[in-house]
Parts: structure tokens; C-alpha cells; sequence
């Protein structure tokens, strides 16, 4: 997994997502890190991802593909966090084994 410092847009078109940019630029923010959603395949192997909805976005017909893909990434980094922090405990290791073994389906 690799992990971007990008800002990723949903925007219902290329066009509302410069427009956003060039507002932000405007302000004085650094807009190299912007990136537009173009395919729910971008976010294929990150680890984080942090960004907003604008505009018409509702509109996209892939919205809900870009959707689950967000929800698919967020969630695999609070796994990744949870395997961490029971590796790392003596206790909530012996406790997620013991749970495992009892929930387990006998043959």
C-alpha cells in the first residue's frame, strides 16, 4: 500500500474541479497536491486518502463506484491499525486469539 499526500476531488466534471482549484489558488493554498477523481480505480493500492465532494458529483454515473472504493480504502486502514495495535499488545493478542479459537466452526 502506499500512502499519497493528495487532496482528491469528486466533482460531478474536470471543469467544477478547476474551478475549485483555481479558487483555492486564489486564496494562497498550494494546489499541487489537488488531485480530480477521474475512476474509482485511482484509489487502487493507497493506504490513506483524504479529499472532498463538490459540485455536481451525485450526478457522476460512477459515483458509487468511487464511493465503495473509498469506503474499501478507509476501511483497510483501520484494519491494517487494529492488526497493529493487537500485534503490538501482549494482552489484546492473547484476547484476539483466545476469541478466534472460540469462534471457530468445529469440522
Amino acid at each position: 500500500m502506499t500512502v499519497h499526500n493528495f487532496i482528491w476531488i469528486v466533482s460531478g466534471n474536470r471543469q467544477e474541479f478547476l474551478s475549485y482549484v483555481r479558487r483555492k489558488e486564489k486564496l494562497g493554498l498550494n494546489i499541487e497536491n489537488y488531485k480530480f477523481v477521474y475512476t474509482a480505480d485511482q484509489f487502487r493500492g493507497l493506504d490513506d486518502i483524504k479529499g472532498f465532494y463538490i459540485g455536481s458529483y451525485k450526478s457522476r454515473p460512477d459515483i458509487d463506484d468511487i464511493k465503495m472504493a473509498i469506503a474499501v480504502t478507509k476501511s483497510q486502514k483501520v484494519l491494517k491499525e487494529a492488526n497493529f495495535l493487537i500485534q503490538s499488545s501482549p494482552t489484546l493478542s492473547s484476547i484476539y486469539t483466545i476469541t478466534n479459537l472460540s469462534t471457530q466452526v468445529p469440522e
